[in-house]
């Protein structure tokens, strides 16, 4: 083993030596000296490194199955002619044709005040705290006619686990700018399009940090002891969010009787009732899309009427509700909730699972957090019909040794985890021509002298090293 690393180590040294020594007489040298004077150019030489052995070693493997009869065609399908899972899982980002998903093409797709399609609110453009960089190249592009998402390999790999089972589980990982977001978004749009009432949270980080306040369920510990701390603002802002999106699809559902007194004391029964000017001693059940407008409107019930709306979605069986949450790893680093009812000394903070907010979505992944900051599997209680895709983020304040426990956890749990890699050399090309179709940045204006040029199109592919926003980074400059 030191033996070979010694070698990669020598082979890094002459790569990174060969690069920075070129004189620049021709204009391969000039594009070396200019590569080599980057501060990030180590880590370039090492990723394409890692890349180029992992490939190597892929070939030699598939070099001495054929040798030892093990690639046979006859062996791809199983005894029905079908692709087997493991074909499907083995099939990479590598070889799959790129295919992009244009929301303005869609039917009955419309754009907000913002320019982003309704199809995947609430999310924004650069909100404050938000998701980030995600729907910049939307901001950027000349063409408003064109709202483009590449579909991948990893896409389809989450969007079969959702259809696979009810109640399936989802877990999203990959670095920094890889397109996780992307990723989840198309999940939104398609699942949408297809029927499912979808929530979703792209900005984890906001809210597990902005509540504005936060108080105990006092109902809940008096009929049930469980402790429970609600966040009256965010509930009320997600009720909103629910109408907001997927109000025609409520038509038809209700919440018991038994579903409000779970989680609604007589008193706020009695404030429902009368906002909705009915008698609080004569109904079986209300309609979904009345919580949800009280709910939104009045912030001293929200919570009890969000988690009873949420309760009703994820045990009913009509139509498949989706919970799609990103910056999940939010949820589980150091916590921003403190209450004197959890903890007298105030010094520890709150779970995720002991937050209304959190709480079922945290229950039906299966994973929880302890107070010694490890992460334990439990017994996991997901909706009936749909699922829950759950993605994590990389670009907030947020301890690797966290997000890695998390992920074993997630592993532990038997959640289906799905890794989104840098783009590969394919998915460079066609981003670049969706680029200057969409009018990004300096492509707009060369009449495919970019993308037509193999050298460019290899030197914007060396310096983003695959990430989609370094890509556009490059691709504006």
């Amino acid at each position: 083993w030191n033996q070979k690393q010694d070698a990669i180590d020598n082979l890094f040294e002459m790569v990174v030596d060969a690069v920075k020594g070129q004189k620049g007489h021709d204009d391969d040298d000039l594009i070396s000296v200019v590569i080599g004077s980057q501060p990030s150019f180590p880590k370039l030489v090492e990723r394409a490194l890692e890349e180029y052995l992992q490939s190597v070693v892929k070939d030699e493997q598939m070099s001495f199955k054929k040798k030892e009869g093990g690639d046979d065609d006859d062996d791809d399908d199983d005894e029905g002619g079908r692709h087997t899972a493991s074909d499907e899982k083995n099939t990479s980002d590598k070889g799959a044709i790129p295919v992009f998903v244009d929301f303005m093409k869609t039917k009955g797709s419309t754009l907000d005040e913002e320019g982003v399609p309704k199809l995947v609110y609430p999310i924004k453009i650069h909100s404050k705290g938000g998701p980030g960089r995600m729907l910049e190249d939307w901001e950027l592009s000349a063409n408003d006619n064109t709202r483009r998402i590449m579909g991948r390999q990893c896409i389809r790999e989450i969007a079969k686990s959702i259809e696979a089972a009810d109640g399936s589980r989802v877990y999203v990982t990959g670095r920094k700018g890889t397109g996780k977001t992307a990723a989840l978004l198309s999940i939104v749009a398609s699942a949408r399009l297809s029927g499912h009432i979808v929530l979703f949270l792209p900005d984890g980080d906001r809210l597990s940090e902005r509540g504005f306040y936060i108080e105990p369920n006092k109902h809940l510990k008096a009929s049930t002891g469980e402790k429970l701390f609600d966040l009256p603002v965010l509930s009320q802002e997600i009720c909103g969010q629910l109408m907001e999106a997927h109000s025609k699809d409520f038509e038809g559902m209700d919440v018991s009787n038994e579903c409000l007194q779970k989680w609604m004391s007589d008193k706020d029964i009695i404030k429902l009732m009368k906002a909705l000017e009915r008698d609080s001693e004569d109904y079986a059940s209300i309609a979904l899309t009345d919580i949800l407008k009280i709910g939104t409107d009045t912030v001293n019930i929200a919570a009890g009427c969000y988690n009873a709306a949420i309760d009703t979605l994820m045990n009913q069986t009509d139509k498949p509700f989706t919970v799609v949450m990103d910056e999940f790893n939010s949820y589980f680093d150091h916590g921003h909730y403190f209450h004197m009812e959890y903890d007298p000394a105030v010094s520890r903070p709150i779970p995720s699972h002991k937050i209304n907010l959190f709480q079922p979505f945290v229950n039906a992944m299966g994973v929880q957090k302890s107070d010694k900051d490890s992460f334990d599997a439990v017994q996991s209680v997901p909706m009936k019909l749909g699922g829950i895709v759950a993605g994590i983020t990389e670009s907030h304040a947020i301890k690797q040794i966290f997000t890695n426990a998390l992920t074993d956890a997630m592993n532990e749990a038997g959640v289906k985890i799905v890794d989104v890699p840098p783009f590969s050399h394919l998915e460079v090309e066609h981003i670049l021509a969706n680029f200057e179709i969409a009018g990004i940045g300096r492509l707009r204006f060369d009449r495919g002298e970019t993308v037509m040029n193999k050298q460019e199109v290899a030197y914007l592919r060396m310096v983003s090293g695959g990430y989609g926003q370094s890509l556009l980074d490059a691709s504006i400059m």
